[in-house]
């Protein structure tokens, strides 16, 4: 697999539902993706709101050399703080997902085992206002290896369209 046709891959199969900025995003990231989705339920006229459901989800993709357990924990944490501050807990939220992808040279042993073992989540208000997940999906080029957090194995399906025929 080669570095630059994975991120491309990715990022395309992102970009027909989530707003992807590739432009003037902070660092350590180089793209972001952003989806809103809001459902509510009427009964019989619009004035008679029986509920109402948001969601969101924050995607962020980080470019690495040789990923090591701690560079690893610090985009977690960066990308987890980032996605909590897009939105607000109210009435009627449903989940806010944080997602990361890292994108390495390289992934050693342990920083595939300390991927695994990641796991960040926080409800609001015992969960009447919804929850936050974070997902984590680190791909090794070099070694066409993918890890996964517990959260993050939904992704799986999709990671493996992006990449499929990509070995070199």
């Amino acid at each position: 697999m080669v570095k630059k046709n994975v991120t491309e891959k990715l990022l395309q199969s992102y970009q027909r539902y989530y707003n992807l900025t590739s432009e003037d995003v902070a660092e350590p990231f180089f793209a972001e993706a952003v989806y809103h989705a809001s459902d509510t339920h009427y009964f019989l006229l619009k004035s008679a709101r029986l509920s109402q459901c948001f969601v969101h989800e924050y995607v962020y993709f980080a470019e690495a050399g040789e990923l090591t357990p701690e560079q690893l924990q610090s985009l977690c944490d960066t990308a987890w703080e980032r996605g909590l501050k897009g939105f607000i807990p109210e009435n009627g939220h449903k989940s806010s997902d944080v997602v990361l992808y890292i994108i390495a040279d390289s992934i050693k042993a342990d920083t595939g085992r300390a991927a695994s073992r990641i796991k960040k989540y926080k409800s609001y208000r015992y969960a009447f206002q919804g929850w936050s997940r974070f997902r984590l999906v680190a791909i090794d080029v070099s070694g066409d290896k993918v890890f996964y957090n517990r959260q993050g194995r939904i992704l799986e399906k999709i990671v493996r369209n992006a990449i499929k025929n990509l070995s070199m």
